[in-house]
């Protein structure tokens, strides 16, 4: 059986809904991991926008209660980066097809194979945010939840308040590391000349 990346089986559960084999898989290895982490005394957390494409997700955050920070990057931003690293553009030197692609029932279904890359991104910025919007607002308490814009995310004031949120010890003690994190930029260029190197 082929072995799929977790991103593959979050963009499979999109696709095809909450019975596939997918969406059950992803959730029961978070709860493998977060059984492993809680016996070490740790807290888990996962750095993926696209779970808010598991169907399944609910009884998840029914039966564990955990904490959001959704990133949103502004559209054009968005749109440029995306283009820039290949996103639905086959004639890109390292193309990315199929980053995410509309579920059965989305209105653009039908169309989708007319349109260009550049409306194929704007769709995916939108569809993404739109979705993980919804999630949140609709089915999650507010004080389990928080926005930020991603262009704001390398301001230490923000790292603070997700400390905060996420009710994390050790930001002060942590300042420096942080700021090593923040200051190496990577982007659609910085990869490029790294693969070719």
């Amino acid at each position: 059986q082929k072995t799929r990346t977790t991103y593959e089986w979050i963009i499979e559960a999109y696709q095809y809904g909450e019975n596939s084999e997918s969406s059950v898989s992803i959730i029961n290895n978070l709860k493998s991991e977060i059984a492993k982490v809680s016996k070490s005394g740790l807290t888990y957390g996962e750095s993926s926008n696209h779970l808010f494409f598991v169907p399944s997700i609910d009884s998840f955050n029914a039966q564990f209660e955990p904490k959001y920070i959704l990133a949103i990057c502004e559209p054009v931003s968005f749109v440029k980066s995306a283009l820039a690293r290949g996103f639905y553009d086959p004639d890109h030197p390292y193309p990315l097809l199929n980053p995410l692609l509309p579920g059965t029932d989305d209105p653009i279904k039908p169309i989708w194979r007319k349109l260009d890359p550049f409306l194929k991104c704007l769709w995916y910025w939108m569809a993404k945010n739109d979705y993980a919007l919804i999630n949140l607002v609709e089915k999650i308490p507010f004080d389990r939840w928080r926005v930020f814009l991603f262009e704001n995310i390398n301001e230490m004031a923000a790292y603070q308040q997700m400390y905060n949120f996420l009710g994390l010890d050790g930001f002060n003690a942590n300042k420096s590391k942080i700021r090593f994190l923040l200051d190496p930029k990577f982007d659609a260029t910085s990869v490029k000349n790294e693969r070719d190197m």
